[in-house]
């Protein structure tokens, strides 16, 4: 078995410069409760579920990803367009020039896929240093 893990074998040889995902975009929270959901709304509606549901009015309008911080702890959904957000699931947007969204959706499902569906993300994220 290689001792190489994932990421050497994602990269291969790549160059990279790490930084805090705060660093590279902006990180929110929906308003939402889950109830706000409609049946025939014409936008998509986040929330923790694996499914999408829809609803009739939208806070963003953007490249975005939708991390859920309970229920499906962890599962990362990509989206582009009008949206609105449940207050557990996290939204990624804004982000800077050089970040291919679509890489670091690939990368954050990977990285949480170790997250139980009992163990909510962390509100506030705890500084490391």
């Amino acid at each position: 078995m290689s001792s190489v893990n994932f990421m050497e074998k994602l990269l291969d040889g790549v160059e990279v410069e790490w930084k805090a995902l705060g660093g590279m975009c902006k990180i929110e929270t929906g308003k939402l409760n889950a109830n706000a959901a409609v049946d025939d709304g014409p936008y998509m509606f986040f929330t923790t579920a694996k499914e999408t549901s829809k609803i009739d009015k939208y806070r963003w309008d953007t490249e975005a990803l939708l991390i859920a911080g309970n229920a499906n702890v962890g599962e990362v959904k990509h989206y582009i367009g009008k949206f609105e957000a449940y207050q557990r699931t996290y939204v990624l947007t804004n982000f800077i020039k050089d970040i291919n969204v679509r890489f670091l959706f690939f990368v954050l499902s990977y990285s949480l896929k170790k997250f139980s569906n009992s163990h909510p993300m962390p509100r506030k994220p705890k500084k490391i240093t």
